[in-house]
Formats: structure tokens, sequence, C-alpha cells
């Protein structure tokens, strides 16, 4: 691994970051430290495409994996298009698993060094130091702790675009019909959450049921009954379903067409939203999330918003997501919490509403 020379020099900073809505929010505390660090440099982020809008809030440039001229580099080739700085990076982040020579060799084309954070804890040891075992830390303090002594600072995203819970540029309505099975018809409709005026001032209760994972997910079922529990306590209900929970949504529209606590006009089911949608509804002032692990989880913590992760399939300490809200995080790896101690847990958060 390459040295940089004195530090203190760093202007150019290149964080590779691939990955899931989460891995790219679990990153914020290592850029809020990077930027307090170094604060003249000029952070230059990849990653998914998918993400972009909130990567421009968190670097001064964002470049997507996807794009195939960056292919070269995989093979420890200059990509030749790849818009570096006319002087190159002075670091260059690699966020990995697996440490890549050959990547490594590509990005030192335009990078006076790279640094390799490994992306999650292993029990094999690190060529910096012995990774800490994942029942000891979460996952944004090991990525912190492999570059930066001290405390780890607080993760919070900010959304400049973000005016009332709602980005300046966001359309008041949307097609309502979106998603809906032709003939389809719910008490409860399927739209964005801004088809009638924002929830600004309204209690909501936000369930995102999906995850990158299906061993990941807690019973809809579960879901469904919580829902209920807040509907009948004054909450407006959101669902929240990604690209990939389809499946999910055919079998929740069923149920929810024929759920009376559904029928109140105001209960939505909100597919595929825009990033800039979700992040609007998670800035909401009275909202209150339940989610499995998963990215939505990450992003309304780190937005601040209250709210519950349940676990059950994955290690809760590592994954937790975090933030300045109050956040309970339930269940642990094979073991999903009970209905009942996710019901205690909304009454406790929404006391603080």
């Amino acid at each position: 691994m390459a040295d940089p020379g004195p530090t203190a020099n760093l202007r150019q900073i290149l964080l590779y970051r691939p990955g899931a809505l989460g891995d790219l929010v679990a990153i914020i505390p290592f850029l809020t430290k990077l930027r307090q660090t170094y604060p003249a440099a000029r952070i230059h982020l990849l990653c998914s495409a998918s993400w972009q809008w909130i990567g421009q809030s968190l670097a001064e440039e964002t470049y997507s994996v996807e794009d195939p001229r960056l292919l070269p580099l995989f093979s420890g080739v200059r990509a030749n298009h790849f818009p570096s700085p006319s002087a190159g990076f002075d670091m260059a982040y690699l966020f990995l698993q697996n440490r890549d020579s050959l990547f490594e060799q590509g990005v030192l084309q335009f990078a006076r060094a790279v640094r390799w954070i490994q992306t999650r804890p292993s029990p094999e040891l690190r060529h910096c130091r012995p990774t800490p075992k994942s029942e000891q830390i979460n996952i944004r303090q090991f990525l912190h702790d492999q570059e930066f002594d001290g405390p780890m600072p607080i993760p919070i995203l900010r959304l400049p675009d973000l005016t009332e819970g709602r980005p300046s540029f966001m359309p008041a309505t949307t097609d309502p019909g979106k998603g809906l099975q032709e003939g389809q018809v719910l008490r409860g409709s399927v739209s964005s959450p801004f088809d009638s005026g924002t929830f600004a001032s309204k209690s909501l209760l936000c369930i995102h049921p999906g995850s990158g994972s299906p061993a990941k997910n807690w019973p809809l079922e579960n879901f469904l009954e919580i829902a209920r529990f807040g509907r009948m306590r004054g909450r407006r209900v959101v669902w929240t379903l990604g690209p990939a929970d389809g499946d999910l949504k055919d079998v929740l529209c069923r149920q929810l067409s024929g759920d009376e606590h559904f029928s109140v006009k105001g209960d939505r089911i909100c597919a595929d939203l825009t990033l800039a949608q979700l992040c609007a509804l998670y800035a909401q002032p009275e909202i209150l999330w339940l989610c499995n692990d998963s990215g939505p989880a990450h992003l309304a913590a780190a937005l601040g918003a209250h709210g519950i992760a349940i676990f059950g399939a994955s290690d809760a300490t590592l994954w937790a997501p975090q933030g300045m809200g109050r956040i309970r995080i339930l269940g642990k790896r094979d073991a999903f919490p009970a209905v009942e101690e996710v019901k205690a847990a909304l009454a406790s958060l929404a006391k603080f509403d």
C-alpha cells in the first residue's frame, strides 16, 4: 500500500463505495471525520447510480460504479475516460470486503496512494490491525476505526434540497395508479405520499416490510398487526416497497383491500418511490418508522427519525441503524421479536413524538 506522503496536503480524495443503500449510508461517519481531518479536501465518490442523489450531498463530485468505462481498472489498467482531477487524487479509499491488488494497481494510475477499507469484520487479520469481532462493534465504528482514532461522529445525513420535508423540485402529484394491476381496487390507495399534499403535521407510521433478503423479513402478518395497532391509535399508515418487493406488494394489496382498518382515506402503499421521495417521507416531523434490517432503516435513522429496526437473520449489533433519533433495535440473529414487544416499543416511541 503506497505512502501518500504528508497527509495534511490531501486536497483531492476519492472514495470507492459500491453496494446497497445501507452500505453507502454506513460510511457517513467516515466521511464526516474525513472532512474534519482534511477541511480543504475535495471529496469524490464512486457509488451506485441508484444512490447518487444522496451521494451529491456527501461529496463534491459523484460517479457511477456501473460506468463501463471503469472496467479497465479491475484489470490493473488506467481508465482513460475516468474524470479524475488534472493532478490526480492524493488518496483513494477502496471499500471492499477483500483486497483487490489488480484494482488497486488500476486506481494507482491516477492516485498517489490507495487504502483498502474492509467492509465488514472477519476472523482474519487485516494488514494494518486485527479485525474487531462483529459482536463488539457497529459497522460504522468498524469502518471509522480502520482509518481514524478518537470518537466517531454521530451519523447525520443532511440533505439541503429538502424543504419542509419535501425536495423543492418534487411535483405535488404523481400517478396514483402506478403499480396496480388492471382492475385492481383498494380501499387504501397505492400512490405517492404527496398526491394529496404532504403529510406534514400528521402522525405517520411508515412501514417498510421488505429488505434485500427474504430471510431478513419479519412475517407480513406481523407488520399488518402493528399497522392496525398504530391505526387505532390515530396514526396514518404508509407502506413503502422497493423494486425487489413485487411479490410482497401483491400480497399486501390483497390483504389491505379487505381490511377495515385501512378504509380511511390517507393510508398509502407507496411502491417504487424515488430516493428523493423516500427521504422526504422520512423527513416528516412526526413520523415513526418500522423496518427490517434494510437500506430504508439506515436512511431513516441517518435522517434523524425515530423508529424501530427488526432483526432476526443478521447481527443486530453490527448492522443496527444509528442516528440522532430514538431508535429501538428489536430481535437478534435467529430470533425475531414478538409482536407484543414491537407494540410496546412503538407505544414508547410515540410518547416522544
